[in-house]
């Protein structure tokens, strides 16, 4: 593992040798995304029209994801923003996706250190990049948001 250094804090990334072989991040990711589908069928939503409104996502674009067969860059920042901006995403699948973009950013399913940057910087709002990445932003230093901000609470306290 190497320490780098990411937007002001130290963040550590696996180092190129160390890294798995595409096809086994690719099945990390296809594990995470079988959890995610797991979660969504334990609070009970068992359809596919029901789970694709409990994403905020298309029917087709819901049963690609939950199929793990999804890009091989994985899930795109755009479609985990929908799946958080979601008032209906389960609280034990809002985990799992959270699981994933920690990481995703972490380096865990590939990507060098630059593009795991990019992929934190085009997370919405910094209450979801500042507890994995010390972000602070005046947007979150003045929310005002209960939900964000226990959701925020909730990050930290699972990373000690």
């Amino acid at each position: 593992m190497t320490k780098e250094l990411v937007s002001g804090s130290a963040h550590v990334f696996p180092a190129p040798s160390n890294r798995p072989g595409a096809a086994n991040l690719k099945a990390l990711q296809r594990l995470k995304i079988k959890q995610l589908r797991d979660a969504l069928v334990n609070a009970g939503f068992l359809t596919l029209d029901v789970q694709a409104e409990a994403l905020g996502l298309r029917r087709s674009t819901t049963w690609a994801i939950l199929q793990a067969n999804h890009k091989g860059s994985g899930l795109s920042v755009a479609i985990i923003n929908r799946m958080l901006d979601s008032p209906r995403l389960p609280p034990l699948a809002r985990s799992r996706v959270l699981e994933y973009v920690r990481d995703r950013a972490s380096g865990l399913y590939g990507g060098s250190t630059a593009q795991c940057q990019r992929f934190v910087a085009r997370l919405s709002g910094a209450q979801l990049r500042e507890p994995y990445f010390g972000f602070v932003t005046r947007l979150s230093q003045s929310s005002n948001n209960p939900e964000l901000r226990a959701a925020e609470l909730k990050l930290k306290a699972s990373r000690r």
